[in-house]
């Protein structure tokens, strides 16, 4: 087990950094382009995953919202490209809505540009923790038809999927978001691959500590919302 969670570990870091080695190799490296890329970047596969089941969509379309990029969705097939749509909608609902923003404003200064990171990891850990509130089959179950769903895919993508496939189909590392004490392992190879130019794990992990009613409150009272906007949208066509 130990071996699965450090491949997701390392899953999870490579996504974070593909984009700040690009930089690098540019000669464009400083900590404001990092931030930036950084809170671009989405982690939040497991909600992505659930949204697309309780709505009946694909839920391989719903997680290559993370890495087909522009106009590329169309041309997949259908069933996929209306996921990807699906996915990108989804991630405007929650950057937009009032207690995601409000969460990431009370977040310290000093580690505020990493609170959308932290939050995707954390949201998805609660996800897990209240999944039963959210879905009437079980967390492995609906994982288990995920995996199978890429698994069987033949879509080929550009970039980093290839490489986040593997680990995934390999390892089967998303169940791994049930346990607090994974996110601040998470954190800190983050961290680590950051060349401790982002000092932000522990002092996230105990924020999240010492926050977590005021965090689980909004996560739940945001969460039905957006699986309510996801209704909404999926039957009026994404």
């Amino acid at each position: 087990m130990f071996a699965d969670f450090s491949q997701h570990v390392y899953q999870l870091i490579w996504i974070v950094t593909t984009q700040l080695l690009l930089i690098r190799i540019s000669g464009c490296l400083n900590s404001r382009v990092i931030f930036l890329k950084l809170r671009n970047r989405k982690l939040n596969y497991v909600a992505h995953i659930h949204l697309a089941h309780v709505s009946k969509t694909s839920l391989l379309g719903n997680f290559m919202g993370d890495f087909v990029k522009g106009q590329a969705y169309r041309s997949l097939p259908d069933e996929l490209s209306r996921g990807v749509q699906l996915h990108r909608k989804i991630d405007t609902f929650t950057d937009q809505h009032s207690s995601v923003l409000r969460l990431k404003r009370n977040f310290p200064d000093n580690i505020r540009r990493m609170s959308g990171v932290v939050l995707d990891i954390y949201f998805d850990h609660l996800l897990c923790r209240y999944w039963e509130k959210y879905s009437e089959n079980s967390l492995e179950q609906v994982l288990d038809r995920f995996y199978q769903e890429l698994e069987h895919s033949t879509t080929q993508l550009s970039g980093r999927y290839s490489q986040v496939k593997q680990g995934l189909l390999e390892h089967r590392w998303l169940v791994t978001y049930q346990n607090l004490e994974n996110c601040l392992e998470i954190f800190f190879n983050i961290e680590k691959r950051l060349s401790r130019q982002v000092s932000f794990a522990e002092q996230s992990y105990q924020y999240l500590l010492a926050n977590q009613a005021d965090i689980e409150e909004h996560f739940l009272s945001f969460y039905p919302e957006l699986v309510g906007y996801t209704h909404s949208i999926t039957h009026s066509n994404v």
